[in-house]
Parts: C-alpha cells; sequence; structure tokens
C-alpha cells in the first residue's frame, strides 16, 4: 500500500479514536465567564442558563462576603467575579454525556490553586481544575471526562443556622434558580468535548447593567433609601437586590415567601445578555 494511503488512514483511526461516542453524544447551550485575554474553554467551569445565572447572581454577594469574613479563600480575589474585562460567551458544545466529578476549574493566583488544602502549586494565570472525590472529599486530578454539578444539590447539602444574609441568599437562590456547572478538562478535548458553536460573546459589565436595570425598577425606593444609591456592592443595595429576587424573609429563612420564581430570575439574566451588543 502507498505510504499516502497509509498515512490516511492512520489519520483516520487517530480521528475515530479522538471522536465522541455517538451514542452518548448530547449538545448543551451554555455560558462562560472569563477575562476577555483567555479563549476558549479548556480547564474551565460552563454553566446553563440556569447556572451562570447563579453564578453570576452569587458573585453579587461577594463584596459583602469579604467585608464580613464570610468568604472561602481566594474568593475576594477571583478574577472570573471581579476582573476589570470580563466577557460572558454563549456556546454550543458537544458532550460525551456520561458525566464525571466536576471539577472546579479556577485561575491560578499566588503561585497557588484556590481551594486546595494543603495548597497545590500552579503558575499564576494558568486556567487549573481539581476534582473532589464524592467519597472521603480529597482533592484529586480532574480525568478527561466533563464533569457536572447540580446547583441545587450542592449549595443545599447544609441548612444555614444562625448564619449571614449572604449564606441563606445562596441557599435560596441555588433552590429557586436550579442548574447545572459543567467542567471541560483540556486532555478531553476532543473525545469528552468539542466546541460546535460560539454563538454569542458581550461585555460582562454591560450584563451586569442591564440586570440591574431591570431590578431597580422592581426595586427603586429601597435603593433610593440606601446611603449610596450608586453604590451596587454596598450592603444596602445589595439587600434591596435579593430582597427583589428572593422576597424579604429570604436573607433569614429557607423558606421564603415573595420575590421572583427561578424561571423569572434567569429570565432576567438572559435577557440582559441578549440586550447586550455582540463583541
Amino acid at each position: 500500500m502507498a505510504n499516502g494511503s497509509w498515512s490516511f488512514l492512520l489519520a483516520l483511526a487517530a480521528a475515530s479514536v479522538a471522536a465522541i461516542n455517538p451514542f452518548y453524544a448530547q449538545n448543551l447551550t451554555l455560558y462562560h465567564v472569563n477575562p476577555s485575554n483567555y479563549t476558549g474553554i479548556a480547564n474551565m467551569n460552563t454553566g446553563d442558563g440556569s447556572g451562570d445565572a447563579f453564578f453570576d447572581l452569587k458573585g453579587y454577594l461577594t463584596p459583602m462576603d469579604c467585608r464580613s469574613g464570610h468568604a472561602y479563600p481566594g474568593e475576594c480575589e477571583n478574577p472570573e467575579v471581579d476582573a476589570s474585562d470580563l466577557v460572558v460567551t454563549k456556546i454550543t458544545l458537544e458532550v460525551d454525556s456520561r458525566f464525571a466529578d466536576y471539577g472546579m476549574c479556577n485561575i491560578c493566583i499566588n503561585n497557588t490553586v484556590p481551594l486546595t488544602f494543603p495548597p497545590w502549586h500552579c503558575t499564576n494565570g494558568d486556567y487549573v481544575c481539581v476534582c473532589h472525590s464524592k467519597i472521603g472529599h480529597f482533592e484529586k486530578p480532574c480525568g478527561p471526562r466533563v464533569g457536572q454539578e447540580n446547583i441545587t444539590e450542592f449549595f443545599t447539602r447544609f441548612r444555614p443556622q444562625r448564619s449571614a444574609p449572604t449564606t441563606y441568599w445562596k441557599y435560596n437562590l441555588a433552590t429557586r434558580t436550579g442548574g447545572f456547572w459543567y467542567s471541560t478538562i483540556d486532555k478531553g478535548e476532543g473525545s469528552s468535548w468539542r466546541i460546535v458553536e460560539t454563538q454569542r460573546k458581550v461585555n460582562a459589565t454591560c450584563l451586569k447593567d442591564g440586570l440591574y436595570a431591570k431590578i431597580y425598577k422592581m426595586a427603586g425606593e429601597c435603593f433610593a433609601a440606601c446611603p449610596d444609591p450608586a453604590d451596587l456592592t454596598s450592603d444596602c443595595i445589595t439587600t434591596c437586590v435579593f430582597d427583589a429576587l428572593l422576597g424579604k424573609t429570604a436573607s433569614h429563612s429557607i423558606n421564603p415567601t415573595g420575590g421572583l420564581s427561578g424561571e423569572e430570575i434567569v429570565a432576567l439574566w438572559i435577557d440582559s445578555f441578549n440586550e447586550c451588543p455582540g463583541l
């Protein structure tokens, strides 16, 4: 057989090995937030509409958590929350639906992988994923399969008791929005996941401004009563936001009344995304 034929067959065999098994193939519409200088989703996390709405709104609580000392290590300097050049990208992702343990993928800071105990060493600026075993809760490297996290199950494992308002808001937000997060590891690209289409990318500040504007229409009087209505990170404005979304008892009860349904909250976020100009 000619050398060209052998080369063709070898290339075909390699492609078939790397391809996603069609029996388990599934297309997902997902969103990803990251600083604008990063591309792709290798060693990163994504979420469905509900999952990314939850992630974004949970980030609104970070300044309050950091001031009160209730933030987890690394949360107060998470570039995916507080970088000035954040973008949000909507993609179609083909995955092998035999999901594995979810990997928490974060940007390396101070040569340390966030949320590792003892700390794992890393190169500043790199995205690094850490998987946690469901048995024993020990940290481990992630395998090639796509990881999946059920947000409601994860964030409502423990009921808040005499906790800070932010803890109750996260619990109740997870209950309302639900959703899933996914982790896509570099060594699984092609065999466990592939980007089918990058549908749209928008500036995260535009999305946030649009979402705040919608919430302001619901709770304008509360915003106006704050000492500085323009300080969107203040405890007062944060309380207005989550009172409007989840009801006024959501800061101290796991059975709050009032506010919006999960579908309505997610729709506010997706509408704000869609209203922003594409980049």
